[in-house]
């Protein structure tokens, strides 16, 4: 691993830990990013929820 990389990896989570809604942020940014580069996958909760509606018979 070079250093720049570094760097700027640690400044990013430095301005990320500044900031007071910064964490929230960037889990938002990098959900959605994951959603768009993985538009097939299902969370957990969005699977858990499909598999309760189709017992129940609810919608």
């Amino acid at each position: 691993m070079t250093e720049e990389p570094r760097d700027q990896a640690y400044e990013e989570a430095v301005e990320v830990i500044d900031n007071p809604n910064g964490v929230q942020e960037t889990y938002e940014k990098n959900l959605k990013q994951y959603k768009q580069e993985n538009p097939d996958q299902k969370s957990l909760v969005e699977g858990a929820k499909d598999l309760v509606e189709k017992v129940t018979g609810d919608k």
